[in-house]
């Protein structure tokens, strides 16, 4: 078959790269630009023109999913130009950079029989060593210190696989607040020995292991080089410097490296992976070829002119001519402002109002962090509108902060479980120890007395148990918005967060985001009990939803820009495009061209999701706390008028 008839519909570019002879080759492919057609096709070249045998290509991209989908491709593709009995010896290898680098080590005498953690395991690892750390706290500090929480023990784990991603094993420790700053070195060790008495591995593992064995090893090292004779690499720009020296060291400068990938959309640099790779390839490997694939066949004209004018802004990419493949005129970019976030979440809730699932199943709501993924689900399901999400995300019901909102409701309408009443005793910490609450109910005036008494006489104690005793009365007697304002302030709760978040201002900001979101939920509700009912109610129901496996489940996609990547959706809503949230910033942080140019190119894959209808919202805020949209947008104020919500 000859390669005419095989390739007969791909552009001039697509062809160049598809058909490149020996050798390296880099092809920078943009958004909607073909990039998984072409990977298929020039496999499916290799095969039938070049005659190389299947068993000796490799493809290797980033998650199981994309591996699983490239496979799929592929196979359909073979389905419509069958390959020669002749040329199929074996398969081709698909899969990802850990699971190769865990076949290369399982191969060595030293791994033969590794268990790798997931992520839940590696949590429960590190948890005592962080507990402990906690327990040599000072007591000033300590006062406001709870258990270790969830958010915490991630960040560590963060920062150790970012050292292991990026070869410096002990600088990430910088990127941590205190106390954990000062104490990564023995946390990085402790987790470290604990997996070493376990015998087992982290995926990170799976990356520093393989390259020390590989040096180590001529006869690994030389094994792996002949094993495959062809490499082709998806989602190049997301590869970090240790993924990249092991492929280095198995396909040298003059290996057949076929490495397709997109600078304008690197956006895992917590991973440690590096947008100036690219350039690098192109320096390291010499001779290799280039190839630019700059039309996008997704997005309609207006999208690609809008968001080629954002990320024109970037100084740290390959240059390229972005453009649109479509013809037609229809397509449309608008920038919404809305005084507030229940307005702007309001606006896309009523866009959807009315629709069928099916015809909701072609839209996107993105967000740039998750921290309220949950509270518009909420919305969605109180208006009965179906949604998707497929990414990890908790009900907001069940965020810390709003269930110990609840608890001092619960206390102030009557409830004495002793459980309550030793959470919010310490969120703000009062003079009220455990010795007091012996009994699984709590009567306030025993507490009183108990601490009237010689032997644990306290007078600091005994003016917090009236003084709160007094706020509880308050409360019941205010309504509910009012009451969450009261718990904020009167009962010293904002002031807990402030010293629970510590220098993490970002951290801060999302916490009371949740509370704002939270005092406007309860304007829907009349009583307190209705409203916890319906709370119980709604994560029972939220729990149904995103659990749920069916294929045939269709709604609103609603996601983060991180978990958006690769998808494309007919409309798509941007929310909260306001500085300091795009671009992501802590306040007092030196502001970094690289982090801000990795923000550039999260906004820049956000807009490149839509393929007809793109809405940019953003928040104006009040004349008394404004907000200004995202310096990002500013090459687009140009282009149009602001549109009010």
């Amino acid at each position: 078959m000859s390669n005419a008839n095989i390739f007969r519909q791909l552009s001039a570019e697509q062809r160049r790269a598809v058909m490149h002879g020996e050798g390296p080759i880099l092809v920078t492919a943009g958004p909607g630009s073909g990039k998984t057609h072409v990977l298929t096709s020039r496999i499916l070249y290799l095969i039938q023109e070049k005659q190389i045998p299947p068993d000796r290509i490799l493809v290797i991209t980033f998650t199981r999913e994309a591996a699983r989908a490239m496979q799929s491709r592929f196979f359909s593709l073979r389905e419509a130009f069958p390959i020669p009995l002749e040329a199929q010896s074996g398969q081709v290898s698909f899969g990802t950079f850990h699971s190769f680098f865990y076949q290369i080590l399982r191969s060595s005498e030293r791994y033969p029989h590794c268990r790798i953690l997931n992520e839940t395991e590696k949590q429960k690892l590190i948890y005592p060593l962080l507990k402990e750390i906690k327990s040599r706290q000072t007591d000033e500090t300590a006062r406001y210190f709870d258990s270790v929480s969830a958010d915490e023990i991630n960040r560590i784990l963060s920062a150790i696989s970012y050292g292991k991603n990026t070869g410096k094993e002990s600088e990430p420790g910088q990127l941590l607040q205190e106390p954990w700053r000062s104490a990564y070195v023995e946390l990085r060790q402790g987790y470290e020995r604990l997996k070493k008495q376990r015998r087992q591995l982290d995926l990170d593992d799976l990356l520093t292991l393989t390259f020390r064995e590989l040096q180590q090893d001529g006869e690994l090292l030389g094994y792996w080089r002949s094993r495959y004779t062809y490499v082709l690499m998806d989602e190049f720009q997301d590869c970090n410097p240790v993924q990249y020296e092991i492929m280095k060291m198995l396909y040298t400068v003059k290996g057949n490296v076929f490495a397709v990938g997109d600078d304008d959309q690197a956006i895992y640099g917590f991973r440690g992976a590096q947008p100036g790779i690219m350039q690098r390839f192109l320096e390291e490997y010499e001779g290799a070829a280039s190839v630019v694939l700059g039309k996008n066949y997704r997005c309609a004209p207006a999208v690609v002119e809008a968001s080629a004018k954002v990320i024109a802004c970037n100084r740290q990419r390959v240059d390229k001519r972005l453009e649109s493949a479509r013809t037609e005129s229809s397509g449309s970019v608008q920038l919404r402002g809305f005084s507030g976030g229940r307005e702007q979440r309001q606006y896309v809730l009523s866009q959807c109002q009315g629709l069928p699932a099916q015809e909701l199943n072609r839209f996107a709501v993105l967000f740039r962090t998750n921290s309220l993924l949950g509270a518009f689900a909420a919305e969605l399901m109180q208006a009965q509108i179906p949604f998707v999400i497929r990414e990890p995300v908790s009900s907001i019901y069940g965020h810390f902060a709003v269930r110990d909102v609840m608890d001092y409701f619960r206390a102030a309408y009557g409830s004495r479980e002793r459980q309550i009443f030793l959470r919010i005793w310490n969120r703000p910490r009062l003079h009220i120890g455990r010795e007091a609450l012996e009994e699984p109910t709590v009567d306030l005036e025993r507490v009183r007395q108990f601490y009237c008494q010689e032997a644990y006489r306290s007078p600091a104690a005994v003016r917090d148990v009236e003084q709160f005793a007094r706020k509880l009365e308050q409360l019941r007697r205010f309504p509910l918005e009012l009451g969450i304002t009261f718990i904020r302030r009167g009962f010293g709760y904002e002031e807990y967060l402030h010293r629970k978040a510590g220098q993490n201002r970002e951290l801060l900001e999302n916490w009371l985001e949740i509370l704002d979101w939270l005092a406007q939920d309860s304007r829907a509700h009349p009583a307190f009990g209705e409203w916890e009912r319906y709370q119980n109610d709604a994560q029972a129901r939220f729990l149904q939803e995103s659990t749920s496996t069916k294929p045939q489940k269709k709604g609103i996609h609603v996601m983060t820009m991180h978990a958006a990547k690769g998808l494309e959706f007919d409309r798509v809503f941007l929310m909260d495009i306001n500085e300091g949230t795009v671009p992501k910033r802590k306040r007092g942080e030196p502001v970094r061209e690289e982090l801000l140019e990795e923000e550039r190119r999260l906004l820049y894959v956000g807009m490149t999701r839509a393929r007809n209808s793109l809405e940019i919202l953003y928040q104006t805020g009040t004349r008394e706390r404004p907000r200004q949209p995202s310096a990002f947008l500013q090459p687009l104020w140009t282009q149009q008028p602001k549109v009010p919500g």
